[in-house]
């Protein structure tokens, strides 16, 4: 079976990580997995805010049928401002 690249660093990574920290002592083993939900809550924050954008990115342009600010100076003024 052949494994993707990615997917054979992450279980190195793993291994790694497992290796380093088998020995550690309680507290900093609490201090480790705080800050991995740490980094796992900032990977969620950012995505989250990344959504708006995309959904506006997916709007720009979906309109076809002109200008959504056509005649908008008659609207606000009462009068063509060029």
């Amino acid at each position: 079976m052949v494994k993707c690249y990615l997917c054979a660093m992450n279980e190195n990574l793993t291994e790694l990580l497992l290796e380093r920290t088998k020995n550690l002592p309680a507290q900093q083993l609490r201090e480790l997995i705080d800050f991995s939900e740490f980094l796992a809550s900032k990977t969620a924050a950012a995505a989250s805010q990344a959504q708006p954008a995309r959904a506006l990115k997916a709007f720009v342009g979906g309109v076809t049928h002109g200008s959504l600010a056509s005649g908008i100076d008659d609207e606000l003024y009462g009068a063509s401002v060029c």
